[in-house]
């Protein structure tokens, strides 16, 4: 029995490549871990990745500017530095509790 085709719209397509962009991971990985078949994602980053650089409309009615897009960016490395440094902390005062059961009670 045939599988029926699933269709995609044009917000997840962008979505999509934004993230496969953002991540750095190879296309094929991407596409496998989110179920998409590689070689629609390889067409819709040629498709979309163009727009994206150029800052033109994108389908959804949004706009992305590479400076935007660059803030953006560097808002989320801001972010995931600053969980790594909560996480660190988090991590020291456990360990630091189970090592001295005073504190613990």
């Amino acid at each position: 029995m045939a599988q029926k085709r699933r269709r995609f719209d044009e917000t997840f397509k962008l979505e999509t490549v934004l993230s496969l962009l953002e991540s750095g991971r190879p296309i094929a990985v991407f596409a496998r871990s989110i179920g998409v078949e590689r070689s629609n994602l390889h067409r819709w980053v040629k498709r979309y990745g163009s727009e994206l650089a150029s800052g033109k409309d994108v389908p959804a009615g949004r706009t992305v500017s590479m400076s935007e897009f660059s803030a953006l960016k560097s808002e989320v490395d801001s972010l995931k530095e600053m969980i790594d440094h909560l996480r660190k902390i988090v991590r020291h005062a456990l360990l630091n509790r189970y090592r001295d059961p005073e504190q613990g009670e």
